[in-house]
């Protein structure tokens, strides 16, 4: 879903940008036609503005020719010359603005030859008129072949004005199109872009609401899925509570069994073996009958100790603070403890855990819990840290070490009568240990990795006001 969310998502601006990248490229050349009829456009009004100059200044030159053959004074022809350079100076403009367009050359030239016949028409009209001082019949000839050589040019003027205004509208319309064209291309893209980027935008939030279910689902799946595995982990761990504390039945079961089948013989050979050393014959293997009975004594021990650590014990209960026991559990093994300079870690609850349980029995555990973690680490490099807080509204005491860890076959006979992994020890200390936690309706676990360490978690019962 999430490829398919990013691949629309990216569809969509890849398609802006295309439309966006197109509307540009059309939009500068579109741009570049409507700037090329803006200039055609000002070149049309730049002939047609020129073409008004020199019409106007050919009248004025008309006019001035007239003023003087009206008017007398030493000055009377200065408005002539004057309109001739206008004339001239227009001409030679519009010349040079129309070079470039071959249709008006003939026009132009003729326009040219007549204001020069204009200008040669006009001398000998002045002359002759300053010779007579009146208007003579000659000089009316001149003066209608002025005329008429003035109305020439200016037909030339006004059919090229005329041909250079059709132009003009041409190119105006042209130019009202372009900019009409650019105005639908960028108005058309606006819409197109809006109209893809808010699908786009509507697909994202569509998509993203789907895959924001899709993920609370799979969060929800994953949150009962967790509390599933804790609570398979509980059961777990309250399953192999309940296979210890049955097989711990079963070992005390046996025990008694094996207890009451050995005794019997056992007593048997204790009577025959104090029989015997009254005898006076046999007096000189009064060693012999000592190893007997001391062997004997020893396996009665033996069976003793099974005994204890494998059945119900008869319990002192008092209130006790947990804190202070574990203190006190640490003071008797302070010399383990420092032969082996293990750094002790006591990480109390803020809360004084105040259990009801046989003080002495219940240090007991605790000891040999501490001494077994000491045994377990090296000289110098061990740590041994003490917790106490509450678990489910109970007591809860851990005791982790950092010593060799054990295996998963080492950990499941842990508790089992006479196993062991110390050179030295019978393997019933942790067997008692257990004994005492049950008796007290506890609960105890082991949790261990090789070569990390080893934690022993109790859990017992609050104190009742």
């Amino acid at each position: 879903m999430k490829f398919k969310l990013e691949s629309r998502v990216r569809s969509g601006f890849v398609a802006c940008f295309l439309l966006l990248a197109l509307a540009f490229l059309i939009s500068i050349v579109t741009t570049n036609k409507l700037l090329r009829q803006i200039k055609l456009v000002n070149y049309n009004n730049t002939i047609i503005r020129q073409l008004s100059g020199f019409s106007a200044a050919v009248k004025d030159l008309r006019s001035s020719y007239r003023g003087y053959i009206l008017k007398t004074g030493g000055t009377r022809q200065q408005p002539y010359n004057y309109s001739r350079q206008q004339a001239d100076s227009s001409l030679h403009a519009l010349l040079g603005t129309l070079s470039y367009n071959a249709s008006y050359t003939e026009h132009l030239r003729t326009i040219q030859q007549l204001l020069q016949q204009e200008f040669t028409l006009a001398r000998k009209g002045m002359s002759a008129y300053n010779n007579t001082g009146q208007v003579s019949e000659k000089l009316e000839d001149i003066s209608e072949q002025e005329n008429k050589t003035v109305d020439e040019i200016t037909g030339h003027l006004n059919l090229i004005q005329d041909i250079e205004e059709t132009e003009l509208d041409k190119k105006m319309n042209r130019l009202m199109y372009y900019n009409d064209l650019v105005k639908k291309i960028n108005i058309t893209s606006l819409v197109l872009v809006i109209t893809l980027v808010s699908y786009s935008l509507f697909i994202y939030n569509k998509e993203n609401s789907a895959k924001h279910r899709a993920d609370m689902k799979t969060f929800n799946y994953q949150e009962q899925l967790k509390k599933r595995i804790i609570d398979l982990k509980h059961a777990n761990e309250e399953l192999r509570t309940l296979r210890g504390n049955e097989k711990f039945s079963a070992t005390g079961r046996v025990a008694r069994t094996i207890a009451h089948e050995i005794r019997n013989p056992l007593t048997n050979i204790n009577l025959a073996a104090a029989h015997l050393a009254k005898d006076v014959e046999l007096r000189q293997h009064k060693d012999m009958l000592q190893i007997i009975q001391s062997s004997s004594e020893r396996i009665n021990q033996m069976i003793t100790d099974l005994l204890d650590s494998t059945r119900f014990q008869e319990l002192d209960f008092s209130k006790v603070n947990i804190d202070t026991l574990i203190d006190e559990a640490l003071d008797n093994a302070q010399n383990s403890l420092q032969l082996k300079q293990i750094n002790v870690i006591r990480d109390y609850g803020e809360h004084v855990c105040a259990i009801w349980a046989d003080k002495e029995k219940l240090k007991i555990a605790l000891l040999n819990i501490i001494i077994n973690a000491i045994d377990a680490m090296e000289a110098g490099r061990g740590e041994l840290i003490l917790k106490t807080g509450t678990v489910n509204h109970r007591c809860a005491i851990s005791v982790t070490d950092n010593g060799a860890g054990m295996e998963e076959e080492a950990l499941n006979k842990l508790f089992d009568p006479y196993f062991t992994t110390k050179t030295q020890g019978i393997g019933l200390g942790l067997t008692n240990t257990r004994n005492i936690i049950l008796n007290h309706k506890g609960d105890i676990s082991v949790v261990s990795k090789p070569g990390v360490g080893t934690t022993f978690h109790l859990v017992l019962d609050f104190a009742k006001d």
